[in-house]
């Protein structure tokens, strides 16, 4: 079974184990994810929830929260994906290292673990969770958040608690009936429940092993029943055990810097590749983005909120043609704007069936038509922070900065020094 293979794998696991450049890149993708819930925190609608929970409980060290251990899961899970910033992973369907950060980050605050316990929690909750969304067909009506993320979140949990491999297994395998059933159209539609569903998982990987100590057993193959025939519709357990001890899957990540649904991101730099500088979004009489099935899906011209505006090309593509940032409030001050409205418009998003044929190199085409009849085109494979075009260092530290800094914190220096020392 997986459980026992990825237990097997990981329990008794030390960082010193990686190769250099692979344990140096799991701390970049740490202190990014830290910093995404440093000022996923300031959003409004998690600081509302925080409040409800926090003040009472356990501190964690690294954002200053306050709260009952589970309930600080289940707040930086959802502070770590509310920004739409922090990291995921293509061939997994979903974001790892916000559903392991939330894990480990909360165990460790309960058990005053130190930063190198953390750090290793983080890798291993990630590891586990992605090899169990590597393995997953999830259903195409499903969205990735909430779901193997709650495994990656009791992974970090059981390590961070010294289990042995088979209480490691155990713990798996109840977390592996505690996901979510999540739909991939919600946050298209507006639904900042999106967010949240990855601090309701990692919430409830901690719950598997609440419910290991107090006797309860999961179902044995629970994962391969749960993802290879109710959230997806197969689960290859060669694929997502393929390479352990040898490969990293946090290698492969792809990370960010606007602030958008990632499939988005090969439209948005297609675009910037096809616009000159200089031009108004006024001038645009029409624009064409051709890509692959399922990016093409994302063709909404009138998102009803933030969300959806994250989750649409056309409002996307309608920032960078303003010269805005890609950010929550140019999102919203795009949706009540007749005029970014009336460029959305503008923007058709169609599929192209070679582009999909491609995958999985993720293709995008954009083709700019003016009003005085000029025309730009560019084509792009891929978008800025995958694999094989990474963020520079410096990128992702002034990210990191201006996370910190958004959230009025002043030890930014010394707290990325803090997160990356054991890279």
């Amino acid at each position: 079974m997986i459980s026992q293979t990825l237990a097997d794998a990981f329990s008794g696991f030390s960082a010193d184990s990686m190769p250099a450049s692979s344990r140096a890149h799991a701390a970049r993708v740490y202190a990014d994810t830290v910093a995404c819930m440093v000022g996923g925190l300031c959003d409004a609608e998690v600081a509302r929830f925080a409040r409800r929970f926090s003040g009472h409980g356990v501190t964690e060290p690294l954002t200053g929260l306050k709260a009952a251990y589970g309930n600080l899961a289940l707040i930086l899970g959802f502070a770590a994906a509310a920004l739409e910033l922090d990291d995921g992973h293509y061939e997994t369907g979903s974001h790892p290292a916000a559903h392991a950060a939330a894990g480990a980050l909360a165990v460790a605050a309960q058990l005053k673990s130190d930063d190198k316990a953390r750090f290793e929690a983080f890798v291993v909750g990630y590891e586990v969770g992605a090899r169990v969304g590597l393995g997953t067909t999830l259903r195409p009506d499903a969205h990735g958040h909430g779901t193997w993320g709650a495994i990656g979140a009791a992974a970090a949990a059981a390590h961070l608690t010294g289990r042995e491999p088979e209480d490691f297994a155990a713990i798996l395998d109840i977390a592996g009936g505690l996901g979510l059933g999540t739909s991939v159209t919600a946050p298209m539609k507006g639904g900042t429940i999106r967010s949240a569903w990855v601090g309701v998982a990692a919430r409830n990987g901690l719950l598997a092993l609440d419910l290991h100590d107090a006797g309860v057993t999961g179902e044995p193959g629970g994962i391969e029943a749960v993802f290879g025939k109710v959230l997806g519709s197969a689960f290859d357990a060669d694929a997502a055990a393929a390479g352990l001890g040898e490969t990293f899957l946090i290698d492969t990540n792809f990370m960010k810097l606007d602030a958008s649904c990632r499939e988005t991101q090969g439209a948005l730099a297609a675009f910037r590749a096809a616009w000159p500088a200089g031009h108004a979004a006024s001038e645009i009489a029409w624009v064409e983005i051709a890509t692959f099935d399922p990016a093409a899906n994302l063709s909404e011209r009138e998102p009803v909120n933030v969300m959806a505006g994250r989750f649409s090309i056309p409002a996307t593509v309608a920032l960078a043609a303003g010269a805005k940032p890609i950010t929550a409030a140019n999102y919203e001050a795009a949706v009540q704007s007749p005029m970014m409205r009336e460029v959305m418009r503008r923007i058709e998003v169609v599929e192209d069936p070679d582009a999909t044929d491609a995958l999985p190199v993720r293709r995008c085409t954009a083709r700019v038509h003016l009003i005085d009849g000029t025309e730009y085109e560019a084509t792009v494979d891929g978008a800025p922070g995958d694999a094989d075009q990474p963020l520079s260092p410096a990128d992702l530290r002034a990210k990191f900065d201006a996370l910190f800094a958004e959230a009025g914190r002043g030890d930014a220096d010394a707290m990325y020094a803090r997160l990356t020392a054991d890279a």
